[in-house]
């Protein structure tokens, strides 16, 4: 990390937003409606969690995350101010027998996509 740093003559920043248990479907969803950053603070406070189901707009907002992006997609937004995203997702869509293996392909395919939109380098 410092060592990156150093080399690229600049700071560097790890932003982490993990979800535990989500799918990839579910993880696409909540990355339509927030910035990464915002996706952060999900797991900020102790015992907070979004449940894999429900409506996530009204979840996000009962737990005072903004939804920074439009349904319409990224043409509205504030910017992500993120250089690169990291995606690991893809195995509870297969745990859990919601999608098959080419199903989960494409969700992931669509999510690179939308970061991709937004400015980003993604690495699956």
């Amino acid at each position: 990390h410092q060592r990156l740093a150093s080399t690229l003559d600049r700071e560097v920043e790890l932003v982490i937003a993990g979800f535990p248990g989500y799918t990839a479907a579910r993880l696409l969803d909540i990355a339509r409606l927030c910035r990464l950053r915002d996706m952060s603070c999900v797991y900020s406070q102790k015992g907070s969690h979004l449940p894999r189901h429900g409506d996530l707009q009204t979840l996000l907002s009962e737990r005072g995350i903004s939804c920074s992006w439009s349904e319409d997609g990224w043409r509205n937004a504030v910017e992500e101010d993120v250089d690169m995203v990291v995606i690991i997702a893809g195995y509870n869509d297969l745990l859990y027998g919601e999608l098959g293996p080419q199903q989960v392909v494409h969700r992931l395919l669509h999510l690179r996509q939308l970061y991709v939109d937004r400015g980003m380098d993604v690495v699956l």
